[in-house]
């Protein structure tokens, strides 16, 4: 739908404006398969089951994957495909980062697996922060157990 052009500015100028107008950021997923069955995880570059990026398009989020290490090429070519998918240009991404509806804030995996050794979800924010959340049920209950041990 293209807007009157208001008197006094041109069909050029109001491109301009648009051009540069700020994009509203977005979060991108990128949802990781177990390629040889395992997961990858590392938690200095914010790399687990689930990796969310902020940014204001797919492309900028598929070339700050790249960055933080995402592997588009890895892959187990005996059974399990890709670890990872490149996101096509016209991804939309999501307002808030959320896992199956809940936000990553509430999200608790319904269960551990071994080699995530911390959460099952990073943030990656532009402002470059890294978030990490949902501890799977039996680990969080663990835990409790363990602060709730006299010394």
């Amino acid at each position: 739908m293209s807007l009157p052009i208001p008197k006094g500015l041109s069909a050029m100028t109001l491109a301009l404006v648009d051009a540069i107008r700020p994009t509203p950021l977005r979060y991108f997923e990128f949802d990781q398969n177990n390629a040889g069955g395992r997961y990858w995880f590392d938690a200095e570059r914010g790399i687990s089951v689930r990796v969310f990026i902020q940014a204001a398009s797919a492309v900028e989020a598929n070339r700050r994957a790249l960055a933080i290490g995402i592997n588009f090429d890895d892959q187990c070519k005996s059974c399990c495909g890709y670890r990872w998918w490149e996101l096509g240009s016209d991804a939309p991404g999501r307002d808030r980062p959320e896992v199956y509806g809940v936000p990553v804030e509430d999200y608790v995996p319904d269960r551990p697996r071994r080699e995530i050794k911390g959460p099952h979800v990073y943030v990656h924010r532009l402002d470059g922060s890294i978030e990490g959340y949902g501890v799977p049920r039996q680990a969080a209950l663990g835990a409790q157990r363990t602060r709730a041990l006299p010394r």
